[in-house]
């Protein structure tokens, strides 16, 4: 399980929806894998709150010998649309991901935890 801070995950899909609002073409599995993955990278750095390195940490969470990379890349056949939400919700899906941090009241939150095969949806 990784623990990640629950702005991480903010930051990641605001990025996310912003580059698909200016994405024409979707067809290209493999340069949206690759924003994906720079993305991932870049919101850690930027809430500056993750140890070590963050893809070794989801790619060891998914006990998965298929690199995190190529499982993203496969799973995006199965959306219907690329939102920041959608992405964040497939990793959570590939990963075992507990969202640490505050919600919007105050109160200390545990986002959840995600294993492959939850369907979990803490927007509600």
């Amino acid at each position: 399980m990784v623990e990640l801070p629950k702005g991480l995950r903010t930051t990641l899909v605001q990025a996310l929806d912003e580059y698909f609002e200016d994405l024409d073409d979707t067809s290209d599995r493999a340069a949206v894998t690759e924003f994906i993955i720079e993305s991932i990278e870049l919101a850690a750095e930027e809430t500056d709150s993750v140890d070590g390195d963050i893809l070794g940490q989801l790619q060891e969470s998914t006990e998965s010998d298929v690199s995190l990379v190529e499982q993203i890349e496969e799973s995006l056949n199965k959306l219907n649309e690329f939102t920041g939400e959608e992405i964040v919700e497939l990793l959570e899906q590939l990963c075992e991901i507990e969202w640490l941090g505050s919600d919007d009241d105050g109160d200390e939150l545990t986002a959840g935890f995600f294993g492959e095969g939850t369907d979990y949806d803490l927007d509600d």
